[in-house]
């Protein structure tokens, strides 16, 4: 079988057999009406036979997941070995066998993959760029009735921070053949996040698939709403269904790969919304959430809402979609975090159009950065103020800055609040900070448009001058 050439990052975004490649912002709207969609655990099986069929170095090594000795330990049985419940010599395993030249393709639940045998994924798996696929079912709440212990809410952080480690996670069952055989080109270690049982797919054909590629399931121009996974996918398209009613209209991104992650893709499907909704089956920390706001916050001034697992699930027996609900991940979640963040937008002056900001260093619009002279007089003319900051007001938000976030270091006039590690959240806690100490009102989209320490300064009226209450 034909290799693809080896990449310094050992993750290439590969096309799909014989699927036609969908770029984010090519796909049409579609009925998100659920219809149940075929078990992920045999959809993969089965696509695992057709690559041992084709390639004699597939290796099947199993830890007592049950259901793989009697497919591929039936049909293959000199490739089929099960070390049992241990999942840390399962790994080892499979880095000898990679390093003699087959390809293993390891089979655990989420959390033992990356909690349990996480050690030796990062260091003989991952630390030698060995190409071993690690498939990962039960992936978040999808056990949830086995109890705590088999909860994978964390799996995506541990799986993100490991450079060199293709991460998927299919949002659609139909998906994942086409997610198996491309992993399967790559020349590195790859992460397929799978659930247990069969869940609700939109209706119609199967979707392309295509690596590392983000794939628009539902145009909209005021709001959107990234998911990744079944049951998020689900919710940010009922979402999407129940906001047209309120002539919101909702864009829908499935961004079934967290790494390498479509840049490009989401800041188009983001690029001129009133904000961003991430939904995931995840903690809040390390997941989807994080992988959009790094991309967004740091190019476009929008505001992000994460919606992801809150609080202790587990003290109460339930099913995945009930847990998931009990613990911030529903329908009804998405719609209310999309209305509020087109109120707020809508209330902050939000016109649809990508915004430009000068600063003495650079002119950034939402997909470049062009480096330009510094005006000779350093003049601010957000919201038509045309104030030069003096140094008293460049030291008071030099100020604001480092106590909001916290910062050990000195913050210079030329910092940015976003560069410097913000986020929409600790932004609302600079707008409050001003509007207490001084007294002043600091419109939301002020703020965006003056994210530099010096433009901010430009915006505040100088020291011992009478205020208006706004800025």
């Amino acid at each position: 079988m034909s290799r693809t050439p080896t990449v310094p990052d050992s993750v290439v975004p590969v096309p799909s057999n014989g699927a036609e490649p969908v770029a984010a912002g090519g796909d049409a709207e579609r009925d998100p009406s659920p219809v149940l969609g075929p078990d992920p655990r045999a959809a993969y099986r089965e696509a695992l036979l057709e690559l041992a069929a084709a390639d004699p170095r597939v290796i099947c090594l199993d830890s007592d997941t049950g259901g793989l000795e009697d497919t591929f330990g039936e049909r293959f049985p000199e490739r089929y070995v099960n070390v049992g419940i241990a999942e840390a010599n399962l790994m080892t395993v499979a880095a000898g066998l990679a390093r003699r030249g087959f390809v293993p393709y390891v089979h655990t639940m989420a959390t033992f993959a990356t909690m349990r045998a996480g050690e030796f994924l990062k260091l003989d798996v991952v630390g030698n760029r060995l190409p071993v696929r690690v498939i990962a079912t039960h992936g978040g709440l999808a056990a949830a009735h086995f109890g705590t212990s088999h909860f994978a809410l964390e799996d995506l952080a541990v799986t993100r921070a490991l450079a060199d480690l293709a991460v998927v996670v299919p949002g659609d069952a139909r998906q994942i053949g086409a997610a198996t055989r491309q992993l399967h080109e790559l020349p590195g270690p790859g992460y397929l996040r799978l659930g247990r049982s069969a869940t609700p797919v939109p209706p119609g054909p199967a979707p392309g698939f295509l690596l590392g590629r983000a794939r628009v399931l539902r145009e909209g121009a005021d709001i959107t709403l990234v998911a990744a996974g079944p049951l998020p996918l689900l919710f940010a398209l009922e979402a999407a269904q129940e906001l047209a009613g309120d002539g919101i209209g909702a864009q829908v991104l499935d961004l079934h790969t967290l790494h390498p992650l479509d840049q490009d893709g989401l800041l188009a499907g983001c690029r001129g919304r009133a904000g961003v909704v991430t939904v995931e089956e995840h903690r809040p920390q390390g997941g989807l959430g994080d992988a959009v706001a790094e991309v967004v916050s740091a190019e476009l001034a929008l505001p992000l809402r994460r919606l992801a697992v809150r609080g202790r699930p587990g003290a109460r027996v339930a099913g995945q979609r009930a847990a998931l609900e009990a613990h911030g991940v529903s329908t009804g979640a998405v719609v209310d975090a999309a209305r509020e963040l087109v109120a707020r937008s809508t209330a902050a002056g939000w016109d649809r159009r990508p915004r430009e900001r000068t600063t003495g260093r650079t002119t950034r619009t939402s997909d470049r950065r062009a480096t330009v002279p510094p005006p000779d007089d350093e003049v601010m003319t957000m919201a038509g103020s045309a104030l030069v900051p003096d140094e008293d007001r460049i030291r008071y938000v030099q100020s604001v800055f480092q106590r909001v976030l916290k910062l050990p270091q000195d913050v210079s006039a030329d910092d940015d609040f976003f560069a410097l590690g913000g986020t929409s959240l600790t932004a609302m806690e600079v707008i409050d900070l001003i509007e207490a100490e001084q007294g002043l009102r600091v419109p939301v989209r002020n703020f965006y448009q003056a994210t530099i320490v010096r433009e901010l300064a430009g915006e505040l009226p100088p020291a011992g001058a009478e205020s208006d209450g706004g800025v």
